[in-house]
């Protein structure tokens, strides 16, 4: 770490300026010394970053800025307050210089969540049971057991197999529309 340069915002626009500054370098307003007095004056250091190249960094964390942090912290051991300050300016310039590419990625990632949430309401509604027939939220629901009834008649006709007829069509549900009579099985469209 290297020396400590002090610095002062700017009352007007809140740009950063020089502790002895008469203006300020960004919007030329005068910089009078009750002013100064009032704002808080930061400390920023000057970092040795080992010979360590931020664009690299940048590209190498596919230019996610939380990622490009934790990166330069692990190969310089820098604070992670720190390395967010030393990685806004090249952040701020990277998305100057690719303005229209960022602006084309968010719309894309838009379109991507319509469609996702799209798909997401579609599936939503396909749990909701409604009439075949007009659509209707209104249903009764009936289930049908073992048949005695079949079961006799199949031990009649075919002996002790028929005794198992009398279980088909068991545990099926049979579906009435309340609003327009429609019956239907269960789990069939």
């Amino acid at each position: 770490m290297n020396d400590t340069v002090e610095y002062i915002f700017c009352s007007e626009c809140g740009a950063r300026c020089l502790k002895g500054s008469k203006f300020c370098n960004e919007c030329g307003t005068k910089i009078d010394d009750a002013k100064m007095q009032k704002e808080s004056i930061t400390k920023d250091k000057e970092y040795d970053l080992k010979g360590v190249d931020l664009q690299h960094i940048m590209q190498e964390t596919s230019f996610i800025k939380a990622s490009s942090i934790r990166r330069l912290k692990e190969l310089t051991g820098i604070d992670l307050e720190d390395c967010r300050k030393i990685l806004e300016e090249p952040y701020r310039k990277y998305c100057n210089e690719n303005a229209d590419m960022l602006e084309e990625k968010r719309k894309k990632e838009d379109d991507i969540s319509k469609i996702r949430r799209a798909k997401e309401e579609k599936v939503e509604k396909e749990k909701v049971a409604c009439c075949p027939k007009c659509g209707s939220t209104s249903l009764s629901a009936n289930k049908k057991g073992f048949g005695i009834g079949k079961a006799v008649v199949g031990a009649s006709l075919a002996g002790g197999i028929g005794l198992v007829a009398g279980n088909i069509g068991a545990k099926k549900v049979r579906v009435t529309c309340l609003n327009c009579g429609k019956q239907f099985w269960a789990g069939k469209k």
